[in-house]
């Protein structure tokens, strides 16, 4: 899934952090839409090439902007599916946590 608004030359451009959250907040409303009788997986949204802000985030913090945007959405995956968030492996990054929705 490309993440990014482009600018008249069709390059990425910078989020500001309401639009990334408004970004989520759409992508939840949509996947209530079209999976939500479904088990669902997604990657961590924005940790590729998604510039937001003048702020760099870790994986550990947009994973945790992503939980809370979705335990706060009104859009959520009908029980007894689930919302899968897969995390690459890496030295940087660790699940401190296991998330249940």
């Amino acid at each position: 899934m490309a993440f990014a608004k482009l600018d008249k030359d069709g390059l990425g451009r910078f989020f500001s952090y309401d639009e990334f959250l408004e970004c989520l907040s759409v992508f939840w409303k949509e996947i209530d839409k079209y999976y939500g009788q479904n088990d669902v997986c997604i990657s961590i949204l924005g940790s590729g090439l998604t510039r937001i802000g003048d702020t760099s985030f870790t994986k550990q913090e947009l994973l945790d902007i992503i939980i809370g945007s979705y335990k706060l959405s009104r859009h959520k995956i009908k029980f007894p599916n689930k919302l899968r968030i897969v995390c690459k492996k890496s030295e940087d990054f660790s699940l401190k946590i296991r998330y249940e929705f």
